[in-house]
């Protein structure tokens, strides 16, 4: 099975190559070997996800109900009713 891995050379140049899952190491375009690497997983709920239809204009709501960007210390929040 072929996955999209990232690779990251001494250099620091990542990129990503499509190999099999087995694969740990590979040639950079430098030239030079690379190690597979871990890299974080990247991901936005939008609302124009169907599994989370309305998460974007909650927190719009919510936000809209704190005062927008204001900041609020951790007893304040603690202290304010849910709902």
């Amino acid at each position: 099975m072929w996955i999209l891995f990232d690779f990251k050379c001494a250099k620091g140049h990542v990129e990503e190559q499509m190999v099999k899952s087995t694969t740990t190491t590979s040639k950079c375009s430098c030239g030079l070997d690379s190690k597979r690497v871990i890299s974080p997983v990247r991901f936005k709920l939008d609302g124009t996800d169907p599994g989370f239809p309305g998460a974007y204009d909650k927190w719009g709501r919510d936000h809209e109900k704190r005062g927008g960007d204001s900041e609020q210390t951790l007893d304040e929040a603690h202290s304010k009713p849910i709902g």
